[in-house]
């Protein structure tokens, strides 16, 4: 059976855009994380990069990081089986943010 989209190879939840920048990630990704204000559970950073070799992974994770601590200090990193997850896309000079439940 032929695909209604032919051209689409992957779908996935953006929440906001921003530059490529881990201090632009930091401020567009804040807003998404008002959701988990007083979250108790565990996380991760999703991390992938298409066409842009410039951004510095651990300083964008660290960042995203820091910003879930600010609201959310009880909640724990777990890169195995999270129950909330932030997805970070680098794509060229933009980066698309969403803040997933499990």
């Amino acid at each position: 059976a032929e695909s209604g989209a032919p051209h689409v190879i992957r779908l996935f939840p953006v929440q906001a855009v921003c530059g490529a920048t881990p201090a632009a990630i930091r401020a567009a990704v804040a807003p998404l994380l008002e959701t988990m204000r007083g979250y108790t559970g565990t996380f991760s950073v999703q991390w992938r990069r298409r066409h842009n070799s410039n951004v510095d992974k651990m300083a964008v994770i660290d960042a995203v990081a820091q910003a879930v601590a600010a609201v959310a200090p009880e909640a724990k990193v777990a890169l195995r089986s999270p129950m909330a997850a932030v997805v970070v896309e680098v794509i060229k000079s933009d980066a698309v943010l969403a803040v997933l439940p499990r």
